[in-house]
């Protein structure tokens, strides 16, 4: 099993960051090997929301089912997801500090078939992504202009 963890200080309030990272379908914006997110219901993002993840990992693309299993806004927000290769859970969690926002992200992964012998490259590869990605949600977020322009989608 891979367990990781990283995090990030945005300069800016709690309630803005929340909102723009507790939507999965922002996630190809700033998650690297996200490339699309397919929401299956038309409901409001929250507990029991479904989704579909499609990624690309390792030389492969992958399609993982996911669903919203915590929905505390602004505070937490969880998840878990998986296919037959690959299963995920994690969580988010949202403190306003002086000047902004920490984000801590938590997950641990179980995977399978041939990702279980590539478990100690897989664990380091993506220690380095989310701590990589979270430099890019930073950098998205904290940039200047109309923030209603980046989580548009969102609203």
């Amino acid at each position: 099993m891979i367990q990781t963890h990283a995090s990030v200080v945005i300069n800016r309030p709690v309630e803005q960051v929340f909102d723009f990272v507790s939507n999965p379908e922002h996630d190809p914006e700033w998650s690297s090997g996200v490339v699309e997110v397919r929401k299956l219901s038309e409901d409001p993002w929250g507990p029991g929301t479904r989704y579909v993840y499609v990624r690309s990992f390792l030389g492969r693309r992958l399609e993982v089912s996911g669903a919203v299993t915590q929905f505390d806004a602004p505070q937490r927000y969880a998840f878990a997801s998986g296919n037959d290769a690959v299963k995920a859970t994690g969580s988010l969690d949202f403190e306003p500090v002086d000047g902004g926002t920490r984000v801590d992200f938590s997950m641990a992964i179980e995977s399978g078939g041939l990702f279980k012998l590539a478990e100690p490259v897989m664990a380091k590869i993506v220690q380095h992504q989310m701590q990589s990605d979270f430099e890019v949600l930073k950098h998205l977020l904290e940039a200047p202009g109309d923030l209603h322009s980046v989580w548009s989608t969102n609203a």
